[in-house]
C-alpha cells in the first residue's frame, strides 16, 4: 500500500470507527458500481411546475377591456362613435342652416336691384327661408335619432360579442391551468416512481448479499 493511502486510512481512521467500518462498507458495496443519476424535478418551491415550463397566458388584455368599455356603457350612454357622429351632424346642419340664409338673402338682393322687393315679396322670401331652415333642423333630428337607434344596436351586439369574448379568455387560461397542474402532477409521479425504482434496486442489492452471505463456501472440505 502506497503511503498517501496510509495516511487516507489513518486520516479515516480518526472518525468514528463505526462510522469508519461503516463507510468503508458502503465504498466496497458500490465499487465499480455506475452512479445513478439524480431525479431532476421541474417543480418549484411551490409546488407547481416551474415558470420557465409553464403554459403561460400571452392574450393581451387590452382589447378585452376595450369591449368592456364598450359593451358594459349604460342604455343612452353614446359611445365614441356617437359622439364623433354627433360632430358631423352638428357641421351638416351648420351648413345647412348657412346655405338657407344665403339663399334667401341672394333672392332679396336680386328682387332688391330689380325694385321689386315690397314688404309682402320680402315677408314670403322670409317665410321660404325659415321654412327651409325648419326642414334642415328635422333632418338633423332625423339624424340624430337614427344614430341613437344605430348606437343602442351596435350596443347591445358588443355586450354579446363580449361575453363570448369573455368565456374565450377563461377558456384559455382555464386550460393553461390545466395543462401546468397536470405536468405537475405527472413530475410528482415521476419523481415516485423514481423513488420505487430506487428502493425496488436497493433491496435486489440487499437481498442479494444476503443470499450470498447464507450460502456456505464449497472449497477447503477434508478429504
Amino acid at each position: 500500500m502506497a503511503l498517501g493511502d496510509n495516511n487516507k486510512q489513518q486520516q479515516y481512521q480518526l472518525i468514528d470507527p463505526q462510522q469508519y467500518q461503516d463507510m468503508m462498507k458502503d465504498v466496497k458495496k458500490y465499487a465499480g458500481r455506475p452512479d445513478r443519476p439524480e431525479f431532476e424535478s421541474m417543480l418549484g418551491p411551490e409546488g407547481m411546475i416551474k415558470e420557465q415550463y409553464q403554459l403561460q397566458n400571452n392574450l393581451d388584455p387590452r382589447y378585452l377591456e376595450q369591449m368592456r368599455q364598450d359593451g358594459l356603457r349604460q342604455p343612452g350612454e353614446q359611445s365614441q362613435w356617437r359622439k364623433l357622429m354627433e360632430q358631423k351632424v352638428q357641421g351638416q346642419a351648420g351648413q345647412a342652416m348657412a346655405n338657407a340664409q344665403g339663399q334667401t338673402s341672394n333672392a332679396m338682393s336680386n328682387m332688391a336691384m330689380k325694385g321689386g322687393l315690397r314688404g309682402g315679396a320680402a315677408e314670403r322670401m322670409a317665410g321660404r327661408g325659415a321654412q327651409q331652415a325648419l326642414q334642415a333642423g328635422q333632418g338633423v333630428l332625423g339624424q340624430r335619432l337614427g344614430l341613437d337607434i344605430a348606437d343602442e344596436q351596435m350596443r347591445g351586439q358588443q355586450l354579446g360579442a363580449l361575453g363570448q369574448a369573455e368565456m374565450g379568455a377563461a377558456g384559455f387560461q382555464r386550460a393553461g391551468d390545466q395543462f401546468n397542474i397536470q405536468n405537475s402532477l405527472n413530475d410528482v409521479l415521476q419523481k415516485r416512481a423514481s423513488d420505487i425504482n430506487a428502493y425496488n434496486e436497493e433491496m435486489r442489492a440487499w437481498a442479494a448479499e444476503r443470499t450470498a452471505a447464507s450460502t456456505p463456501s464449497s472449497g477447503g472440505g477434508k478429504k
